[in-house]
């Protein structure tokens, strides 16, 4: 009896642990305020305040705001970590009686998987989490994209800009430029994404409608429209909402191999499609596709002193890229696809900027003259046939070949150049005034 009765007042006493910690943790959640937070966090602001912002090329300007809502996430993440435990917990319990013990792994496997996929879910919405895996290794571009939505998501600016591109968008338009300029009442995201085509435009939009943006600045070269449709190198961050565009505009018709699969996947198994960035952060493998990459084989070639010989080997490859770029049915295909983008951003109350960008002029001076003709001819029918749409074009300066570190990507100075004069254009066409001096 005795035995007996030490095992029923053990129980609750654990019960009450789990239920004591739970709470406490959400007082915490509740009362960080007043229980000091805004102290600590401008303690830590002090210490690593400068580096944050070195860190972050300038992204992050007020740091001990910056810092207190990362701890009230990652406060919040504790908290539904110990739901989830405790939940978990409960239901393991009546499993035992009910379910034979060689058959009793079945059903705990698939709570377990339930509530991991729970969790990834909520945490995928806190900067915190996707900080941790930037951190673990800078190289992963799912990490930055992700951050910079949540920037964009976060800011109490009275306007709105997201950037969408392929890499190019990235490397042309400095967005912490644009928002020393413009901020605070202008916020921009830069949200291009490495390989991005315009059917991904259409996935992007699903990852920030709920804070739809009052403008969206489009950098679009022959890239975007002559090359073939590569499988939307976006499919792999597929949400459902965008389940209705990959149904109606079928890109399986073209060669994507599996990455209509694994976007479906990816859109219901968050586990799934954060895979490439917690395998890269957990075991430093390289499955993650790299956006530095790009940087390295920059370094790479900078270092080799036959510059004769760097030059050969640039007009061989761009010769080789030059045959990739041919107007064919995947340019009708592109163009439907930033079509139907523009309607939707339009239906949402978003004006959408084109920007008539380029290639590297070894590279384009190879094409078919009748490719740039084709690509300006569309971009001003689309600015002509839309009072939504802007298109810069002329007013935005070319760059020369000089400009270039390789056969698409311009130059740290070059970009910020190209941004300043962006930004000319921004405040004549919209109004915007500046935060800062007017200086180059």
């Amino acid at each position: 009896m005795v035995h007996n009765s030490s095992i029923s007042n053990s129980k609750p006493r654990w019960h009450f642990r789990l239920i004591a910690v739970f709470t406490l943790t959400a007082i915490a959640y509740l009362a960080f305020d007043q229980l000091g937070g805004k102290y600590v966090s401008q303690v830590i602001a002090s210490q690593f305040g400068d580096i944050l912002i070195e860190k972050s090329r300038g992204k992050i300007t007020d740091t001990s705001e910056y810092i207190i809502l990362r701890i009230h996430e990652v406060i919040w993440l504790i908290l539904v970590a110990e739901c989830f435990f405790i939940g978990g917990f409960l239901v393991s319990k009546p499993l035992a009686h009910v379910v034979n013990w060689n058959w009793r792994w079945l059903p705990i496997s698939i709570l377990v998987f339930a509530e991991m996929n729970l969790f990834l879910s909520t945490a995928g919405e806190t900067g915190a989490f996707w900080i941790a895996l930037f951190a673990a290794n800078d190289d992963s571009k799912q990490p930055g994209f992700q951050i910079q939505r949540l920037m964009h998501r976060d800011s109490a600016a009275d306007r709105k800009v997201v950037i969408l591109g392929s890499s190019q968008g990235g490397t042309e338009i400095e967005e912490t430029l644009l928002n020393r300029l413009f901020g605070p009442v202008v916020h921009s995201a830069n949200l291009s994404y490495a390989g991005a085509q315009t059917f991904d435009f259409l996935l992007v939009q699903s990852w920030y409608k709920d804070d739809q943006p009052d403008v969206v600045i489009c950098y679009l070269s022959e890239l975007n429209f002559y090359t073939a449709v590569s499988g939307a190198r976006f499919l792999p961050l597929l949400k459902t909402t965008g389940w209705k565009d990959v149904s109606e505009m079928k890109p399986w018709q073209y060669e994507t191999g599996n990455r209509v699969l694994y976007g479906l996947l990816g859109s219901i198994i968050p586990a799934f499609q954060m895979r490439r960035s917690l395998e890269y952060a957990l075991y430093g493998t390289p499955a993650v596709e790299p956006t530095n990459a790009m940087k390295k084989v920059r370094s790479i070639k900078k270092s080799n002193p036959n510059a004769l010989n760097k030059s050969i080997q640039l007009e061989k490859k761009a010769t080789k890229a030059a045959l990739n770029y041919r107007i064919t049915t995947d340019t009708d295909y592109h163009k439907r696809a930033l079509e139907r983008f523009i309607e939707q951003s339009n239906q949402r109350g978003t004006h959408v900027v084109l920007i008539a960008g380029q290639i590297n002029p070894i590279v384009s001076r190879k094409l078919n003259p009748e490719i740039r003709r084709d690509f300006i001819s569309y971009l001003n029918t689309l600015g002509e046939e839309n009072q939504d749409v802007t298109v810069f074009m002329k007013e935005l300066p070319s760059h020369p070949q000089s400009d270039y570190e390789d056969l698409m990507h311009i130059t740290g100075e070059a970009q910020l150049q190209f941004t300043r004069q962006l930004a000319r254009l921004l405040e004549k066409q919209f109004g915007w005034k500046r935060t800062v001096s007017k200086k180059k």
